[in-house]
């Protein structure tokens, strides 16, 4: 995953263009799979992590 992360910061650097539809149209993909990478990463990052309780909302009851 670090190496899709890398070889789209490449992409991005190189990226060249004009503003208005040719922006769109080259940097529309590159946004496309930052959001899928990052969701990625998120989703792996969450099922090694325990799940954490938003701050402020209720302990769960405890079962006896």
């Amino acid at each position: 995953m670090a190496r899709d992360f890398e070889a789209l910061k490449a992409r991005v650097q190189d990226v060249s263009y004009k503003p208005g539809t040719d922006a769109l149209r080259r940097i529309g993909p590159l946004l496309l799979q930052a959001q899928g990478l990052t969701a990625t990463a998120m989703v792996r990052l969450t099922a090694t992590r325990p799940a954490l309780r938003p701050s402020g909302a209720p302990k769960p009851a405890r079962r006896r």
